[in-house]
């Protein structure tokens, strides 16, 4: 073995290293991102039904209001 294929050997040992430290590296920010993400939209998912039981809420009172009204006129009607 002469020191020219050692130092060549090294070489490519290191650039592999790089090469799976790169990968690894990028998979954990894959993984944090995809983490990230699931809270997003759990965080939305919440919301979501927040909104629908406001939604569901506002059509009470707001049927509430008509028959108050329909309730109001037709005792107008009557006096």
């Amino acid at each position: 073995m002469t020191a020219e294929w050692i130092s060549a050997m090294a070489a490519i040992l290191l650039v592999g290293v790089a090469v799976v430290g790169a990968i690894w590296k990028g998979a954990k920010a894959i993984d944090k991102n995809t983490l990230v993400t699931d809270q997003i939209l759990k965080t939305m998912e919440v919301q979501w039904k927040r909104i629908d039981e406001h939604t569901e809420d506002l059509k009470l009172h707001e049927k509430k209001i008509t028959d108050l009204e329909a309730w109001k006129k037709y005792h107008e009607k009557e006096n």
